[in-house]
């Protein structure tokens, strides 16, 4: 595996943090495609642990939930904030929020899962799914809580919820075993749920494996990394969606405002890997102007329907 200073960097100031900057692109996206409308709101309660009131989607009420992927990325921006300055108050909060993770960490026998209760009708999930994204970020978080914290606890998780990526979608799990040496980390996973194998929900789960491979050198961490980047490659002419732009999923839903995390995310996995497709597919999709073309996109949108 290729040597990087991609996530070794993570949210240090040398130089922009790249990752900082996918996570907080994600962060202001309000819905992965508009198929439906979320109406989302971050609460934060006294602990500095937050939650997102979602609303009504496709007219089942949802209202406030924890959503495990929130919870991680804001425990990775507190991170980030005592690196500029540390106050026992942001200590406090990255500890409230790290420990939020462990705690609703679920053990299942030699692995973890955070689970969501809470249906997602836009891919047709009941409550509780998973989410290998979920589980990347949640890695993350806990490495950087570690790097603070020091306690031994936060690794232990870490490491159980890297185990879950063993695991098929059919057994509970978040992984699409396509074949022997080609593994895809789903983001909407369920046993009966739509196989929308969305791109950036999977290139997170990489990079939540690449880190916990950086920082304990884990050979299975490296595996796991190699079966999941042998069918991103595979797979990622399918998001091709022509004209400079992606798609969100393999059920051609368009990438709208998630193209340009697509774009950052493959610049980055060249850099990991030095795959020559993700620098192909970053440089066909960098220059597309979504704020221009969103007009014609939408026609061409509703003309597939």
């Amino acid at each position: 595996m290729r040597n990087s200073i991609f996530l070794q960097k993570l949210f240090s100031s040398l130089p922009k943090p790249i990752l900082s900057s996918i996570v907080s692109s994600y962060i202001k996206i309000k819905s992965p495609y508009n198929k439906h409308k979320e109406h989302k709101r971050f609460i934060f309660d006294e602990n500095g642990i937050p939650s997102i009131e979602y609303g009504k989607i496709n007219d089942i009420k949802i209202g406030i939930q924890r959503n495990p992927v929130t919870i991680s990325q804001q425990t990775m921006t507190y991170y980030k904030q005592l690196q500029k300055k540390s106050t026992n108050q942001i200590k406090e909060k990255l500890l409230n929020c790290a420990n939020w993770l462990v705690t609703n960490s679920v053990p299942v026998k030699n692995y973890s899962l955070l689970y969501y209760n809470f249906p997602w009708p836009a891919y047709n999930l009941e409550k509780p799914w998973v989410s290998a994204m979920a589980q990347g970020q949640a890695i993350q978080a806990l490495i950087n809580a570690h790097k603070i914290l020091e306690d031994e606890k936060y690794l232990e998780t870490a490491k159980l919820l890297l185990n879950s990526f063993h695991v098929e979608t059919t057994d509970g799990g978040i992984t699409y075993k396509d074949n022997s040496d080609r593994w895809w980390y789903e983001e909407y996973a369920s046993k009966k749920g739509k196989k929308s194998r969305v791109l950036n929900g999977m290139i997170f789960a990489l990079f939540g494996i690449y880190d916990y491979y950086c920082y304990q050198k884990d050979p299975d961490a490296e595996f796991l990394f190699q079966q999941g980047i042998r069918a991103l490659k595979n797979d990622l002419p399918r998001y091709d969606y022509g004209k400079g732009y992606s798609y969100y999923d393999l059920l051609q839903n368009p990438a709208r405002k998630y193209h340009k995390i697509h774009v950052e995310q493959l610049s980055q996995l060249y850099e990991i890997t030095a795959e020559e497709i993700f620098k192909t597919y970053f440089e066909r999709w960098k220059n597309f102007d979504y704020n221009k073309n969103m007009s014609n996109l939408i026609i061409e949108d509703i003309l597939k329907q």
